[in-house]
């Protein structure tokens, strides 16, 4: 097993400055539509945010003051 992508939300308060179910709602993985038959690997799904994919180390404003950044 190994680590495909990780994303993690930083917030500026330590008590949070959104709720988690409505961040994660918006990070959609889903099969991407030109893959044909049985997935075989990670690459015939895509991960969004808000319809928008996240390049490795990028950050960006996910709400006020929370930052979404892409690690793996």
């Amino acid at each position: 097993m190994s680590t495909r992508g990780l994303y993690v939300f930083e917030h500026d308060s330590e008590l949070g400055n959104a709720h988690a179910h409505e961040l994660f709602d918006r990070l959609v993985v889903q099969r991407k539509a030109d893959a044909d038959g049985p997935a075989r690997d990670f690459g015939a799904y895509s991960v969004t945010f808000d319809g928008r994919s996240l390049a490795l180390g990028e950050r960006i404003e996910a709400a006020p003051g929370v930052t979404l950044h892409r690690r793996c």
